[in-house]
Formats: C-alpha cells, structure tokens, sequence
C-alpha cells in the first residue's frame, strides 16, 4: 500500500470573535494504490482523487463541508462537525 496527498486551506473571512476564527476554503490531491506484491508496485496504475471544501471555525466546534471524487465515477459529499481524530 502506498499513498500520497497535497492540500492547502485558506482562510477567505475573519469571524467576530464571539464567533469563531475563519471561513476556509481548500484542497486536496491524493494519489494511491494497494499491491498485492512489491514486484507489483507501479507509478503507472495509481489511483487518483480530489476534494474541495468549505470551512467554518466556530467557537463550539469545526464545521466543514467537502466534496470529494476519485477515478471511476466515485463521489462523495462530506459533513463533518467537530474534530475527526
């Protein structure tokens, strides 16, 4: 198994303080593959995605949204509230 990924976030809004820090947009490149022997391995079969996002960080909790698609017509829409790990 192999992976990789490149990602940036900025933040586009200031939030008042009472609120939170920022609105953020971003992201995210990934490239991936699981062989089934290490003479298998190959550059040329990677399997490669993307995921776009916006971001809020409140002062209760991080918000996001993300829409994310991968080779092979895969797609997803994301919620996420609070921290993931």
């Amino acid at each position: 198994m192999a992976g990789g990924s490149l990602g940036y976030h900025y933040r586009l809004l200031e939030l008042p303080s009472g609120l939170g820090a920022g609105i953020y947009v971003g992201a995210l490149a990934e490239a991936r593959n699981v062989w089934e022997s290490t003479s298998d391995i190959s550059l040329d079969d990677l399997q490669y995605g993307m995921t776009v996002l916006v971001g809020a960080a409140t002062l209760l909790r991080p918000v996001f949204l993300a829409y994310g698609w991968a080779e092979g017509g895969r797609d997803r829409l994301y919620l996420t509230v609070g921290r993931t790990f």
